[in-house]
């Protein structure tokens, strides 16, 4: 993938945004413009829908929160994140219930302990965080950021996204690089993945070619 291609790939998902933000951007009311309605009117004033949290969901977000509280007190003792995670792991994946509901089971395997336990820390290390309908606020992504992530993805040896992201000068950490990522456009972010899948391809031909040369020059 050249520098050329990448710019090119870069101006695309730019003016793909771009053009996403025009076609939602409202009409501004001029002197000469139709009054707006009673019902746009209402619906610009109503106030926000606060969901109803049920006991049970209560006792979710503290839940949660405890057993993410536990597996950094074992972190900061210098334990590693899978023997952190073990206990609670085992605990929760056997069958166990709400104590405010009997009748509805707690579901929490290694892989829900661990997704649950990485968004705890990146937002604040809150038991808000585990509350149903909470929206996770990330980072804006500038633009110059994107067009660097871009140009990570077109240097020699990068891989995958994730190695994009390794590569860039600040590294960005924990959800950002994810968050990063994002931001490209669906169409851009397809095409630099199977550009990289296709890198990959051609990086083990090379390998498994050069371990048939070395194993032919040993029978010599």
């Amino acid at each position: 993938m050249s520098r050329a291609h990448t710019v090119k790939l870069f101006r695309k998902a730019c003016s793909s945004g771009h053009n996403h933000e025009s076609r939602q951007r409202p009409r501004n009311s001029g002197p000469g413009s139709a009054p707006q309605g009673p019902e746009s009117l209402s619906s610009q004033t109503a106030p926000p829908i606060i969901p109803l949290l049920l006991p049970w969901m209560r006792e979710r977000a503290r839940l949660l929160h405890r057993i993410c509280v536990a597996i950094q007190k074992r972190r900061d003792a210098g334990r590693s994140l899978k023997d952190a995670m073990a206990q609670p792991s085992w605990y929760w994946s056997k069958p166990r219930f709400y104590r405010c509901d009997n009748t509805r089971r707690v579901r929490l395997g290694r892989g829900s302990v661990v997704r649950f336990y990485y968004l705890w820390r990146a937002n604040g290390r809150s038991s808000e965080v585990f509350k149903l309908g909470y929206v996770v606020k990330r980072q804006p992504v500038a633009r110059k950021t994107v067009r660097e992530f871009l140009e990570a993805c077109a240097m020699t040896g990068t891989r995958s996204m994730s190695a994009a992201c390794r590569r860039m000068q600040p590294s960005p950490r924990g959800t950002f690089g994810r968050a990063i990522i994002a931001a490209v456009s669906p169409s851009i972010r397809a095409a630099i993945r199977k550009a990289l899948c296709e890198r990959r391809e051609l990086i083990q031909r090379d390998r498994q070619l050069a371990r048939i040369i070395l194993n032919q020059e040993g029978r010599l």
